[in-house]
């Protein structure tokens, strides 16, 4: 199926089609949303190797104008450039990045003026740059010659602001660098507050600086919840404690699994109330739903965990493995929340890290690909 899907979209990319046309978002059943979502990657992956750019300038643009198809447009303007960064990790050689590099150029000369511009080609540079010099688990780049990379990455993105950051995805890239050369904890805040001033509905960039705190073991639990309660209060009202349950989300997907409660200093409170803020604007979203149920159950809230696992089957989500660390336990919390008594159910340790964090390309790390989905899809390309 994924090569006679890549066969599609190579055809319409060759016939100048755009592929936001040939694969509108909602082009998948709901039990469908992870392979729906990698699809968008694997567009940007495609049409950054074979240097096939044409469309891209006015799928982005729509993307970033259209924020409420499906889950979000930005969910899949980020999709993207997490595409061009994923081809990155995946090119064999040197040669191969040289190349990549000079389809991103290209693209960025036929559209000099357009925001994406700057970011398709910041995007793959910094992507190289971190793919050379970061160390595996490591946040700050290491290699001189990385660092020197990224301050010319950051220069050209400073001179380019004005045009670029109408692109809400040239703060993220900013803070990913920012994050990289150890910026202290108050510039890092003042860059998104500045974010969150224009674009606090965009997730990846708060969610890249919470991915540094909370993957640096400095980083107390209380220090990390007030930084998921700043954030809730800069983008009010536009998101508010969607925010705050966007970033728990992200820790639960990145790192923590099963264990975040433990882990964190995570309120339940606060994440039930973003939990139904996210799922109210986002009117079909079974994924978010059966993490939802899955961290209801953990956090023994019985109703809750009812409510999320109910709407989450109802609309075509089945027990995935990523979410729930095994179909055993999903049964488990189903049961547990139609109001069985059962005994306490020993939590799995976390069961697949590294799934689908808003900014998956903080680091490079090939022994930790995102899926076992992901995986057979870069065998069958």
């Amino acid at each position: 199926m994924h090569r006679y899907r890549n066969r599609l979209l190579a055809a319409a990319m060759a016939s100048g089609l755009s592929l936001l046309m040939v694969t509108p978002l909602r082009a998948f059943a709901p039990e469908d949303e992870v392979q729906q979502r990698d699809f968008t990657s694997e567009q940007a992956i495609l049409a950054l190797r074979t240097g096939t750019m044409d469309n891209l300038g006015q799928q982005l643009a729509a993307l970033r104008d259209s924020k409420d198809a499906t889950h979000g447009g930005y969910w899949y303007l980020t999709l993207y450039y997490d595409g061009f960064e994923q081809a990155v990790q995946e090119a064999e050689s040197d040669a191969d990045l040289d190349t990549l590099e000079e389809h991103a150029k290209a693209f960025a000369a036929m559209k000099p003026r357009a925001p994406e511009s700057t970011i398709v080609v910041a995007a793959v540079a910094l992507a190289r740059a971190f793919r050379e010099g970061t160390p595996a688990g490591k946040g700050v780049v290491a290699a001189s010659a990385s660092r020197q990379r990224l301050e010319i990455i950051r220069g050209q993105l400073d001179d380019a602001k004005p045009v670029a950051s109408r692109d809400p995805h040239w703060y993220t890239l900013m803070a990913r660098i920012a994050v990289a050369q150890g910026w202290s904890r108050p510039g890092l805040i003042a860059l998104v507050t500045e974010a969150a001033s224009r674009y606090p509905d965009y997730a990846p960039t708060y969610l890249a600086v919470a991915e540094a705190l909370f993957s640096d073991a400095k980083t107390s639990k209380e220090e990390f919840d007030t930084y998921a309660h700043q954030i809730a209060e800069l983008t009010k009202p536009a998101i508010g404690m969607s925010a705050y349950t966007n970033i728990y989300l992200h820790a639960v997907q990145s790192l923590y699994g099963t264990q975040f409660l433990k882990a964190t200093g995570a309120q339940w409170p606060d994440l039930k109330a973003g939990m139904h803020d996210i799922t109210s604007r986002l009117k079909y979203s079974p994924m978010h739903e059966g993490y939802f149920g899955m961290m209801a159950c953990v956090a023994g809230d019985r109703e809750e965990a009812k409510y999320f696992i109910t709407r989450s089957s109802s609309n075509g989500q089945t027990p995935p493995d990523f979410i729930w660390g095994s179909t055993k336990f999903f049964e488990y919390c189903r049961a547990w929340a139609d109001g069985k008594q059962l005994p306490e159910w020993p939590l799995p340790a976390d069961p697949l890290p590294n799934i689908y964090p808003g900014s998956r390309m903080l680091t490079f790390d090939a022994s930790k690909r995102q899926t076992t989905a992901f995986e057979q899809i870069a065998q069958d390309r």
